[in-house]
């Protein structure tokens, strides 16, 4: 077997895509070349190729899937509406889930913020992800209330809590028991503080008169 087949066989794809999304909020992704992703990500530019061809796009447009989808996470989200019988303690077991997230991917809420509104492949696939997530929590509102409401005012409620997690993610370690996996205490009551504040700011958003 080859040298190359061999790294090939081995690659960690997430972990590749990771560092080169730590890469692409720190530089335009028009700078790149396959040079710097090599160097970035510690994979011989022969096996990026034989993952993601000659062209630098295909690799930008797999990590960028893999960034939003682990950024929305649509399994938890569906577990988290089948644990929480209220719309509170939804939104504050998804205030959890997107401050783990944060911690363990900090490039992920710019990933949004920078690349949501180009009119490019990223943006597209990132507006799509999105389409689908708005969908879903107008889905999560009706089983919780009974009642329908308007995926325009839900994207607006959204992009105020994005907002708000991505300040919330600045100082993120905080949140956390220091050496562990844990949040303190301290963080368990700042989030329960927000979750409060969210919803009520949600409620108010969606069910408005138009």
């Amino acid at each position: 077997m080859s040298e190359t087949k061999s790294k090939v066989n081995k690659l960690d794809l997430d972990q590749v895509y990771a560092r080169l999304l730590e890469l692409l909020v720190r530089h335009s992704p028009y700078d790149l070349n396959y040079s710097k992703i090599s160097r970035a990500t510690g994979v011989p530019r022969p096996t990026l190729y034989y993952y993601f061809g000659n062209s630098k796009q295909n690799i930008i447009d797999e990590a960028i899937k893999y960034g939003i989808k682990n950024f929305v996470r649509f399994y938890q989200m569906e577990q988290n509406i089948k644990e929480h019988s209220s719309w509170h303690d939804f939104q504050k077991a998804r205030l959890v889930d997107v401050l783990r997230m944060a911690r363990n991917n900090p490039w992920a809420p710019t990933l949004y913020f920078r690349f949501r509104s180009q009119d490019n492949s990223w943006g597209e696939e990132i507006r799509s992800v999105e389409n689908i997530y708005i969908n879903k929590l107008c889905q999560a509102w009706l089983e919780y209330n009974k009642v329908a409401v308007d995926p325009q005012k839900m994207r607006f409620a959204n992009y105020l809590k994005v907002g708000v997690l991505w300040g919330v993610s600045e100082d993120v370690d905080s949140w956390f028991e220091k050496g562990g996996g844990a949040l303190s205490d301290a963080g368990l009551k700042k989030i329960e503080q927000i979750a409060e504040q969210m919803t009520t700011i949600v409620t108010q958003i969606l069910t408005s008169i138009d």
